[in-house]
């Protein structure tokens, strides 16, 4: 009950992302999609409003574009990055994010005047009113010079929750008021897709016909681009595409919530039934003497009432005590406080299934003994044993594959971990530059002087995470039409070099004043570029022609989640927004110290960050790993269960096996010989369950695997595991029982 609560807890969690907003079932996300590209969650300028303008389904728009600011600051307090939001004045209308201070009707439209968040209100003004105060907002702008603008606090909005698709913004500044000029353009046009565009949709409109006809107002000039529209309150369990992703979790989770409650009942049955053989001379007696069977049913339910109840308490107790411990396991942040209503709702539907699915048998069984059996020695039922023994093949088939699940879900998280990237990532930190940016080759310098820095190089992201993109469609050698979407990737020249990327062509960044282009294997057969690519020219980022100078042997500068896409590396210190550190391990801990003195020298009121790429790495990995810690966990559970399970089925064939034990040990039978007795049938069961279980297991397991597009293959190494854990369990649990009725006395055994 205490593991069902929270799964359930977990699934319900998992599925209330932006179900809070007014008419969240009528709320659409635009997607673009590219020739060569998966999808993208930014759409341009103009795609909402000329929806709206065009289609009177579409009853309103909101547009979002959101980017993270070095800092914000007041007179007196100064913050580290935050991410902000630049969106239309229809914001707080469009979506459920209450506003508790200085609310207006001309929220977000009167310029510079902004909203703040209740956390970033207290972080700048503590507990004085933050109406009408100034803040100012610095960061780094296209034009590549640093950009600081003024704002004046209109109103405080409740902290966005963590159950919405949208980033956790502490900051909304007006459409009117974008403090970066570059995308003035871009928010009526349809040219670069910057925005988180969202419409509302009347209800029964063909969202996918919706789509086309929006597809089709664009300009001609971006013919390799459609659009398509996504259910907001499906875009945290759902790919861009609309295939399913985080829901298969949800529904294996949900599985395994009743996998876990249909065991333990299980349990319950053998149990009570195994211990209901001793208990048939009363029962027998009871009816001799008058009971009626509705007296016994009665009395057989109300004892299965009073032992749930007792274990929902117990459960509701675990739940409160490890409440942190949950949380911190799962990534979440779950209540199981008592004004919780969902978790009071969860834990009495639970009390009624358990009571109603262990309950019935048991009482039925007991209620329909006949006493004649009591005096011809037949205290059980041949068909009772069927039963119980089905039940036992379901548990184990369950426990079957959730182990050899988890065992797949470890070896993917291993193969992630051992894959080899392309790059070397050994003992490099990374940290922002913030205000050091326009000062790099300053700082570079001066660093490589500290003995403790082996080298330093700088690029626009971090090398597995890069996400900026951009279209192609002129170079040398191209054939027919058509473009190619990339990944641009800014970096210092020292960068290839310094990390580690092999070059399969060329040699890296020259000297002089050309523009030069580095790509990778993938750009390059996209790109249909016939040898020797080295020397050939190409327009790429904002309309640039340059020579391709390199091609580097294809790395993952994404997650594992996508194949390796083309990549465009670009010369350019100017966007070196990362530094890249490297060091030993012996000397780690000074080298930080020192770039935090340089590096508070150009932010002397920012908090200095660093963390190691493989921090990086694993982070980006966090709720993989944390599904696969609650899988882990969830499987020791149902193993446990169904080991207890197992004992009840044993000491129900034990009891019922009870006299002819007692004969066979009387007439010369050995311990290996009653041990063996009871243990071969329970051997071929679970034989059973693992032929009913590996096809499962094969099937989850690889539905698992489908959402990574570099993966392990299912080997046969893992079955073999399963099963043989499985069998050593069973040989474990019923050898203690099978040798304790075997060394028994034979007497007691089969006297009257």
């Amino acid at each position: 009950m205490a593991t069902c609560s929270f799964i359930l807890l977990w699934v319900q969690d998992e599925k209330s992302y932006d179900r809070f907003h007014d008419n969240a079932d009528e709320i659409y996300m635009g997607v673009a999609h590219f020739t060569g590209y998966s999808g993208s969650a930014y759409t341009a300028g103009l795609f909402a409003p000329a929806a709206r303008e065009n289609f009177t389904t579409v009853k309103d728009y909101c547009r979002i574009r959101d980017f993270t600011t070095n800092y914000i600051l007041t007179d007196d307090k100064r913050t580290d990055a935050k991410k902000v939001f630049v969106a239309d004045s229809s914001f707080f209308s469009f979506f459920n994010f209450p506003i508790i201070k200085g609310y207006s009707n001309e929220l977000l439209r009167e310029p510079d005047k902004v909203v703040i968040s209740e956390s970033l209100a207290f972080e700048l003004f503590g507990f004085d009113e933050p109406i009408g105060k100034m803040i100012s907002i610095k960061g780094m702008s296209t034009s590549f010079t640093d950009t600081e603008r003024n704002y004046v606090v209109g109103a405080v909005m409740k902290n966005i929750p963590s159950n919405t698709y949208l980033p956790r913004a502490d900051l909304v500044i007006p459409q009117n008021s974008d403090p970066y000029n570059f995308y003035y353009a871009n928010w009526n046009g349809w040219g670069g897709c910057e925005f988180l565009s969202f419409m509302k949709v009347a209800k029964r409109t063909d969202i996918e016909q919706l789509a086309k006809e929006i597809t089709n107002l664009q300009t001609n000039e971006r013919e390799d681009r459609y659009f398509t529209l996504q259910p907001m309150i499906n875009l945290h369990l759902y790919t861009l595409d609309g295939s399913p992703a985080g829901i298969k979790t949800v529904w294996i989770f949900i599985w395994i919530a009743c996998a876990i409650i249909v065991i333990s009942c299980i349990n319950y049955v053998n149990l009570v039934t195994g211990r209901n053989v001793k208990r048939n001379h009363e029962v027998g007696l009871k009816k001799i003497l008058g009971a009626r069977k509705p007296a016994l049913f009665f009395q057989m339910m109300t004892e299965t009432v009073i032992i749930s109840l007792t274990a929902l308490g117990f459960a509701i107790l675990i739940n409160i005590l490890i409440a942190g411990v949950l949380n911190h396991v799962s990534g979440k942040d779950i209540y199981f406080g008592w004004n919780n209503w969902d978790f009071w709702a969860l834990s009495g539907i639970m009390f009624f299934v358990v009571t109603v699915l262990a309950g019935i048998y048991p009482a039925l069984s007991v209620s329909s003994f006949k006493p004649l059996n009591m005096l011809h020695g037949k205290l059980t039922k041949k068909r009772n044993n069927y039963f119980l023994k089905s039940l036992f093949v379901v548990q184990f088939v369950a426990s079957i594959v959730l182990i050899t699940t988890t065992i797949t879900m470890e070896s993917q998280l291993t193969y992630i971990r051992r894959i080899n990237l392309g790059y070397d990532h050994e003992y490099v930190f990374t940290c922002q530059t913030h205000d050091m940016a326009g000062h790099y080759q300053t700082v570079k310098q001066e660093l490589m002087r500290n003995p403790f820095i082996r080298s330093v190089t700088g690029a626009s992201d971090i090398i597995f995470d890069v996400t900026s993109l951009n279209t192609t469609s002129n170079w040398e050698g191209k054939t027919g039409e058509g473009s190619v979407k990339y990944y641009r990737f800014y970096v210092d020249s020292s960068f290839i070099k310094d990390m580690g990327l092999v070059f399969k062509e060329g040699a890296g960044f020259g000297l002089g004043d050309e523009t030069q282009y580095i790509i990778n294997e993938t750009a390059a057969k996209n790109m249909e570029l016939a040898e020797p690519i080295i020397g050939k020219w190409m327009i790429a980022d904002f309309d640039i022609r340059g020579t391709i100078v390199g091609v580097v042997k294809d790395f993952h500068f994404n997650s594992f989640y996508k194949e390796i896409a083309p990549l465009v590396i670009f010369n350019s210190p100017d966007f070196a927004y990362t530094l890249y550190i490297r060091t030993t391990a012996h000397e780690a801990e000074r080298a930080i110290t020192a770039v935090e003195k340089l590096w508070k020298e150009f932010n002397p009121n920012s908090t200095f960050k660093y963390r190691f790429l493989d921090e990086s790495f694993e982070s980006m990995y966090r709720s993989y790993i944390q599904t696969g810690r609650l899988f882990r966990a969830f499987s020791l559970i149902t193993i446990m269960i169904s080991c207890l399970g197992l004992f009840g089925l044993i000491t129900y064939n034990a009891e019922a096996k009870r006299k002819e034990i007692g004969i066979r040990k009387v007439l010369g039978a050995s311990v290996s010989d009653i041990v063996t007795l009871l243990t071969k049938e329970f051997i071929i069961l679970v034989s059973m369950a693992m032929l009913i279980a590996f096809p499962l297991a094969y099937y989850f397991s690889e539905k698992f695997l489908q959402e990574f597009a570099y993966r392990v293959s299912i080997g046969w190494w893992i079955f073999v595991f399963s099963g043989v854990t499985t069998i050593l369990l069973v040989l474990l649990t019923v050898g203690w029982k099978a040798v304790k009725t075997a060394t028994a006395n034979p007497v007691d055994a089969i006297k009257i």
